[in-house]
């Protein structure tokens, strides 16, 4: 019933808070900050994990643990989209063929150690694909640090530049209000061996063990930003590490007839080497931006 009424509670603000900002009410931003800060307590509430447990440290990689990069299409990279093929294709360039893991239905189990009864609770159509997408996301960065990125990404040569470290995200120099994780950070490319990673994937066990339905959809960003409240060196982190990432281009730009110099800045520039697009994407023609990206090497 604590469930029932949160979620209840947050659909209501949620519309309450996009009317406000249609309204251009003074101090939006931190109107927001209020309002998320209330959400993430409230959620805490309802898992037996504490974020001040977790210090804000690396955790060790034994020999067998080799950091990968994980992707993952859960009917097979055989049966892919085509964008989602040529992705998996560049990032095996990009990283190396023998340093990309697809993960899928068939091999799940073999690199992650879920409890069975999510697994099952998924199987009954308890749990969304969305969920256990997160819950294997967090548990194979638990077990075995690496990079995740979502098989809708299309990465560049230039994305090699960057350093991992102990953690690594896309983090924006910009406040993003309309978003619990403010521009910190981006669950779609995450990655590291920090003990965020073990945090996180105890919080989504705690959770679905418990309950049967999502309180709502950003819920693995209200966890990770209750660590982030709870460990203000982190927070710093995050911060010195942010830049203009800019990986909507390609998607804003989908129906762009004249590409040439989003695709040179793809391939130049940092900020501009990583790129979120749609699996739903579809082939119109030669000349397509889609197209285009497909044929790079």
């Amino acid at each position: 019933m604590q469930i029932y009424f949160f979620k209840k509670t947050i659909t209501i603000c949620n519309q309450i808070v996009k009317l406000n900002k249609v309204l251009s009410i003074p101090y939006y931003s931190r109107v927001m900050e209020i309002y998320q800060n209330w959400i993430v307590e409230n959620v805490m509430k309802l898992v037996s994990v504490d974020p001040a447990e977790y210090i804000d440290e690396t955790f060790q990689l034994n020999d067998s643990n080799k950091a990968l990069t994980w992707v993952m299409w859960w009917q097979g990279e055989e049966n892919a989209p085509k964008i989602v093929k040529s992705n998996v294709k560049r990032m095996k360039s990009v990283f190396g063929e023998a340093n990309v893991v697809v993960i899928d239905q068939n091999n799940y189990s073999q690199f992650t150690d879920i409890n069975p009864a999510i697994i099952d609770k998924f199987k009954r159509g308890k749990i969304t694909f969305a969920a256990l997408s997160d819950v294997i996301r967090f548990n194979l960065l638990s077990r075995h640090g690496g990079l995740w990125l979502d098989a809708t990404l299309c990465v560049s040569d230039e994305f090699k530049n960057i350093k991992i470290g102990d953690f690594f995200s896309l983090s924006f120099n910009k406040d993003l209000p309309d978003y619990i994780s403010r521009g910190d950070w981006s669950g779609w490319l995450v990655g590291g061996n920090h003990n965020i990673f073990k945090y996180m994937n105890d919080c989504l066990h705690d959770y679905w063990l418990r309950y049967d339905t999502i309180v709502n959809y950003f819920l693995p960003d209200e966890f990770v930003r209750a660590y982030v409240n709870a460990h203000p060196t982190f927070k710093r982190k995050l911060k010195d590490r942010s830049l203009d990432w800019e990986p909507f281009a390609f998607s804003d730009n989908y129906k762009k007839i004249e590409h040439t110099d989003l695709l040179h800045r793809w391939n130049s520039e940092l900020e501009f080497s990583v790129q979120k697009v749609s699996y739903r994407l579809h082939d119109n023609g030669d000349h397509n931006l889609l197209n285009s990206i497909c044929s790079e090497k």
